[in-house]
Order: C-alpha cells, then sequence, then structure tokens
C-alpha cells in the first residue's frame, strides 16, 4: 500500500501574489461606460450578455419562444430552462412569465405585457 503525500502548502508569499494577480485581474474586467447626463449604462454589445438576460430578451417577444430555441441560445438542457423560468425569473424576479400551445403544437414561454 502506497501513501499519498500531501500537497505541498503555498508560502505567504506565493499566496500574495495570487491574490495580487487576481485583483489585478478584476481591474481589468471592461464595465460598460455611462452616457454623459445619462444615468444608466450604455448598452452592451449582444455577446456581452449574460444567458439570463438573453432569455429574458427572447421571452419579451411578442411570439415568445420555446424550449428548443432557448436551448439553442442557452445550450443548456430543457430541464435547465424550465428551472430559469420557474425558479429565477418567476419566482426572484416577479415576472408573469405564460406557456401557451402554438398552432404547431409546440409549447410557446413569453413574459406578460406590463411586467417588470
Amino acid at each position: 500500500m502506497s501513501r499519498k503525500t500531501p500537497p505541498a502548502r503555498q508560502s505567504s508569499s506565493q499566496a500574495e501574489s495570487a491574490s495580487t494577480i487576481t485583483a489585478a485581474m478584476a481591474s481589468n474586467i471592461r464595465r460598460p461606460s455611462r452616457i454623459p447626463g445619462n444615468s444608466k449604462p450604455a448598452a452592451l454589445p449582444e455577446a456581452a450578455l449574460t444567458k439570463t438576460q438573453q432569455v429574458i430578451g427572447l421571452l419579451r417577444r411578442k411570439t415568445g419562444v420555446s424550449i428548443k430555441e432557448l436551448q439553442e441560445v442557452t445550450g443548456w438542457q430543457a430541464h435547465s430552462i424550465r428551472g430559469l423560468l420557474s425558479g429565477a425569473l418567476r419566482n426572484r424576479h416577479g415576472l408573469n412569465i405564460t406557456s401557451d400551445v402554438h398552432v404547431n403544437g409546440t409549447r410557446r414561454y413569453r413574459i406578460e405585457a406590463g411586467s417588470k
């Protein structure tokens, strides 16, 4: 039976340099610039939106969106998308999400007008 050796501990100087690197990396994160005279940040390009923001954008369409379309956009599995719809968006954000069966038989989800 061979014994595994415990991993080497970092010295305090190594730990400090790791935290300095992390702080330096965090300071380089691009944040949206503010438009002069406007308190709202400038619009982000679509690639910079989070997946949740992309899903909300698709749900705001008048025709709504299907689970299959959301899977293509996010790369998530269907159960993860349904969890986002019911947990994060409906319960935490208070959005009124409705679902209807479309003409072709697929279920389409959308955010009701007048919802946050």
